[in-house]
């Protein structure tokens, strides 16, 4: 039994032993392991695309209006609230506009707002000839964006324009055409709404007053029946009520004025008129001239829809401008003064005076503007008369009974008139402020 107490004493000194030894002796019991130090995350900011977004994976919209299908946007931001905004075929007439904007943060995306003034009108067809001229250096437009930007390289823009008051002109608006003729007791038209004046030095020598009288009957009435209201908007679209000129009897046109009140007939006025869409005609303001800038693809296409036919693929390579100007030239045309003319026109726009009372528009080219492109081509007029006099009896006939109604023998005589009997030179269009 002794022997028993002994061994179980032993046991209990080896269990409680460890429990009464030093703590100092024991290492750290729960031993921090070191953290590996890691990159900072990045900001949603600095994981958004700078590459072109295409509209595939973009929804732009121009003044209300789908951008074309080869517009593209680039954002690049420089912190979380600042960047730039590259925007590529966006705005019609502008190949390239970069813009600063400012930034905020969202979940994936940042959102951009910017405002901004171009100073620099469009030029619809850049690539159709090289720009010869300076461009004006006026405040054009108001220019307003934003949208966003994922960080997936989704996008939406919303572009706005508006006419800065200087490049209104105070002519922004609707203008109907004038449809009444102003005629005196003796059948002579002294107003329509297509009106040419070529006023004579010397009324005994040929001159070309009996053309004037023909263009304003006979082109107003065909005018009236495919044009209605012309439309200065506000963003610098020139848009237009019309009718489809293939809907249209021309035949029957030319007789279409009410004899009692002396106004131009509408044949078609139980159908409506067509809006012709934006961004086919631009136009902007100075002192002296309303420029309208003529999108000249954007417009074949359309006529072409409206025809219901597929829109031709429209080139005009070095090759076929060069043969087009071989003919002109060989027929005796200033073709320099032709493409210089022409590539100042199609850069800066072509040039319209105008004159706006409070009740009307009288958009007119006089002979100060005309005068380069007629004294190009009447060059050509001998080559010309030498071709028709080669017709046919029966053409011939049919040519000389149009030089009666013109008042002219031949063709020669336009450049004799032109230059030797002409005291005023003009053609105009007269509208009316729509209601």
């Amino acid at each position: 039994m002794r022997k028993f107490w002994y061994y179980l004493a032993c046991i209990a000194v080896c269990a409680f032993a460890p429990a009464c030894s030093d703590d100092n002796d024991d290492p750290d019991p729960d031993p921090i392991t070191p953290v590996e130090p890691t990159e900072p995350t990045e900001e949603t900011w600095e994981l958004i695309p700078s590459t072109p977004i295409t509209t595939e994976n973009a929804t732009m919209s121009v003044n209300g209006a789908d951008a074309l299908s080869n517009a593209t946007m680039a954002l690049k931001t420089t912190s979380a609230t600042e960047g730039s905004l590259t925007l590529n075929n966006v705005l019609p007439g502008y190949p390239s506009i970069e813009i600063p904007v400012t930034l905020t943060e969202g979940t994936d995306q940042v959102n951009f707002k910017a405002a901004t003034t171009l100073t620099t009108p469009p030029a619809l067809n850049s690539d159709i000839l090289s720009a010869l001229m300076g461009r004006a250096e006026l405040p054009l437009y108001d220019l307003a964006t934003e949208g966003w930007v994922t960080t997936a390289g989704k996008a939406n823009l919303t572009l706005t324009t508006a006419f800065t008051k200087e490049a209104q002109g105070g002519l922004t608006g609707n203008w109907n055409f004038n449809t009444s003729l102003g005629v005196t007791a003796e059948g002579m038209i002294t107003s329509s709404p297509l009106q040419m004046t070529w006023t004579p030095v010397d009324y005994t020598q040929p001159n070309m007053m009996q053309t004037a009288q023909l263009v304003n009957l006979f082109g107003s009435c065909e005018l009236c029946q495919l044009f209605n209201q012309l439309q200065l908007c506000d963003d610098g679209n020139l848009t237009a009520l019309y009718y489809p000129a293939q809907k249209i009897d021309a035949t029957a046109a030319l007789g279409a004025i009410d004899q009692t009140t002396m106004s131009i007939i509408n044949l078609h006025a139980d159908d409506a008129w067509v809006q012709s869409p934006k961004n086919l005609v631009m136009y902007y303001v100075d002192d002296t001239y309303i420029y309208i800038l003529l999108n000249i693809p954007a417009i074949i296409n359309q006529v072409a829809t409206d025809k219901g036919e597929e829109a031709p693929s429209i080139t005009l390579d070095t090759a076929t401008m060069t043969q087009y100007l071989a003919v002109l030239t060989e027929l005796g045309v200033k073709t320099d003064v032709l493409m210089l003319k022409a590539s100042e026109w199609l850069n800066k726009g072509v040039p319209l005076r105008y004159e706006k009372s409070d009740t009307g528009l009288k958009l007119y080219v006089d002979r100060e503007l005309a005068a380069p492109i007629i004294e190009a081509l009447l060059p050509a007029l001998p080559s010309l008369n030498a071709y028709l006099a080669n017709a046919d009896e029966e053409t011939l006939a049919t040519i000389q009974t149009i030089f009666t109604m013109l008042g002219i023998t031949s063709l020669d005589d336009i450049a004799t008139i032109w230059t030797d009997n002409t005291d005023a030179w003009e053609v105009a269009l007269n509208f009316t402020a729509a209601d």
